[in-house]
């Protein structure tokens, strides 16, 4: 037995209430009005306050324009370094969809809350935060009250705007697993066009020897090649990308392979990897080859199905300057 408890903190404040605004309750008549920009931009300068912000919400952030998705994050793990993005905590459950959220809460810093839940743990027991601060770093709001609005769907980008925008690139042919992407890829779309069931089974097996997982692959199996799969227009000749995320080492498997489901996909490929959605109104259609690893026998290339959520509207038009 271990003799240590482990303490679960589900929301401390994280700044010592210096200011009389930071020891009052924090509601929407006392509250001040922010941006998302301003918050990100400066959190130092609003950590402790409370706020009432109006932006696009998704998943457990508030967005203050589409590009909060695609511009990359300045801090690993911290999601508002981007400037553009601020986590939420206190929620019910995550935001579907994109509504328009107005949300009041107090302005809150991960290692802040951290150092304070660590600070009152006795000896021997081990201290953890749970929620947001338990898979972020960073700024982000302890919502006290949230009103959803009509939804406002931004439209995915199609064009890299500079460096750290966007996580995808198609990378250098010198990555030396790529032939093996090439490989997969050729394999799963003969497949598809020759409806060979076992042969996509095969592919998606993480161990084809394996009944169980042959079974559960050979159902995946059956809806990529079901009436309603966004590859039944692939043929042979379709268009092809691999696209990597950057800055992915050159030793490991990690890749998606999409493919075009119109006559061209110039200037219309993901180039992010919340973007390989496989969603019907997508030009395109991706699968994931990866290493999986295999009970007592090592290393497997597998292709694997993004799973269909909630996504960034199709544009219109493509990019004017192509991946």
């Amino acid at each position: 037995m271990i003799g240590r408890a482990i303490m679960l903190a589900l929301g401390l404040l994280a700044a010592s209430p210096a200011r009389a605004e930071e020891r009052a309750d924090c509601t929407p008549r006392s509250a001040t009005t922010a941006t998302v920009a301003a918050i990100a931009g400066d959190p130092p300068a609003w950590t402790g306050r409370c706020v009432t912000v109006t932006a696009v919400g998704s998943g457990r952030w508030l967005y203050e324009s589409v590009d909060g998705f695609y511009r990359l994050s300045r801090e690993p793990g911290d999601p508002a370094s981007n400037g553009l993005r601020l986590g939420l905590d206190n929620l019910t459950r995550t935001i579907a969809g994109f509504p328009e959220l107005t949300v009041t809460g107090r302005v809150q810093d991960c290692e802040a809350a951290r150092q304070a839940v660590e600070a009152s743990a006795k000896a021997g027991e081990i201290a953890m935060i749970a929620g947001y601060c338990h898979y972020f770093s960073g700024a982000y709001l302890w919502v006290e009250k949230a009103r959803r609005g009509p939804a406002k769907p931004f439209e995915r980008r199609t064009r890299v705007r500079g460096e750290g925008y966007g996580d995808l690139s198609s990378g250098s042919d010198a990555w030396a697993r790529r032939a093996l992407v090439e490989q997969k890829s050729s394999a799963f779309l003969a497949a598809v066009v020759a409806r060979d069931r076992q042969a996509l089974a095969e592919l998606m097996a993480p161990d084809p020897t394996d009944a169980l997982d042959l079974e559960a692959a050979r159902k995946a199996a059956a809806d990529v090649l079901g009436r309603s799969s966004v590859f039944k227009a692939l043929g042979l000749s379709s268009q092809r990308i691999v696209l990597r995320r950057r800055g992915a080492g050159d030793d490991g498997l990690d890749a998606f392979a999409c493919f075009c489901r119109t006559a061209d996909c110039t200037g219309r490929w993901p180039i992010a990897s919340f973007d390989v959605d496989n969603l019907p109104s997508r030009p395109y259609a991706c699968i994931r080859v990866a290493d999986y690893v295999v009970f007592q026998k090592g290393l497997r290339p597998v292709i694997m199905l993004p799973e269909v959520e909630a996504g960034l509207k199709e544009p219109a038009q493509a990019a004017a300057a192509p991946l």
